[in-house]
């Protein structure tokens, strides 16, 4: 999943969701061996989907799917931006 861009935290949590209509960013923190969130480690990165994931294995199928729903509302927008051309 790297090679794809796709970010890996390996004893970090999931500390917030931030957005307004839909996820925007993502808060992780890191913790210690009791699984405490320890002080002054939060990392805010820009995303559209967050995966949880403790121990399990990828699946890419998930990663398929929000790219397809992305190239979808793309391409609604975009036949939108038309419809607007066509009719001025």
């Amino acid at each position: 999943m790297r090679h794809r861009g796709v970010s890996l935290r390996n004893r970090h949590l999931l500390v917030r969701a931030e957005g307004a209509d839909h996820v925007e960013r993502g808060v992780v923190a890191r913790v210690d061996a009791d699984w405490r969130v320890q002080p002054a480690t939060e990392s805010t990165f820009e995303v559209d989907t967050i995966v949880l994931d403790y121990g399990e294995v990828p699946a890419m199928q998930l990663m398929r799917v929000a790219e397809m729903l992305r190239q979808l509302a793309t391409l609604r927008s975009l036949t939108n931006q038309r419809r607007d051309w066509l009719a001025a």
